[in-house]
């Protein structure tokens, strides 16, 4: 599309449906995992006090995302907190997210970071593949994770970590009126 008009046609966009989001929703499954090579890093669970502890402020955040029905993961290069994982799943998730109703046996990969000076080295691929067969091996049939559509770095990031796109949602709220609306394509692989 030539760039006048596509910005034309975003203004419209706006101007119709100022609250549009869009979302590509990734699923991963045990046999498809590929942990990427390279890498010095310990991959551990994590507890709030691990992330509290981390130097960088960006990873310290996390540690509100600890509790019931949490399960997190850390990896530490030379003994920092260089990346953080969470999953939700079960009440947790339904109370506080619930964006992808999960069923039973499913979790949602709801927040993963790594530390400013870490990146670049591949860590979010590696952490995301561990996490993932680790939360496999604690009973989980299924997991997801939602990016924003244009986010190519976490999209790449997942599919290096061997999970495949599964979907997209897209919601918006029309001028006017208080409702969101939500049309979502997703196939949960049943």
């Amino acid at each position: 599309m030539i760039p006048a008009l596509r910005g034309a046609a975003k203004r419209i966009v706006r101007l119709f449906l100022p609250e549009l989001e869009a979302f590509s929703i990734y699923t991963a499954r045990v046999e498809d995992l590929a942990i990427p090579d390279g890498g010095d890093e310990e991959f551990l669970p994590a507890t709030a006090e691990d992330v509290r502890a981390a130097s960088d402020p960006a990873l310290r955040e996390m540690a509100w995302l600890a509790g019931d029905d949490a399960v997190g993961f850390v990896a530490r290069v030379g003994g920092e907190v260089a990346t953080v994982c969470w999953f939700w799943s079960g009440e947790r998730y339904r109370a506080k997210r619930n964006f992808l109703p999960l069923r039973e046996g499913e979790a949602k990969l709801v927040e993963i970071r790594t530390g400013e000076r870490f990146r670049g080295r591949g860590l979010a691929p590696r952490v995301i593949a561990r996490a993932s067969r680790a939360m496999f091996a604690r009973g989980f049939r299924r997991l997801f994770a939602r990016i924003w559509h244009s986010n190519t770095a976490s999209k790449r990031a997942f599919e290096r970590a061997g999970w495949a796109p599964c979907g997209t949602i897209v919601t918006f709220r029309l001028r006017g009126f208080r409702r969101r609306f939500r049309i979502e394509r997703l196939r949960r692989g049943d």
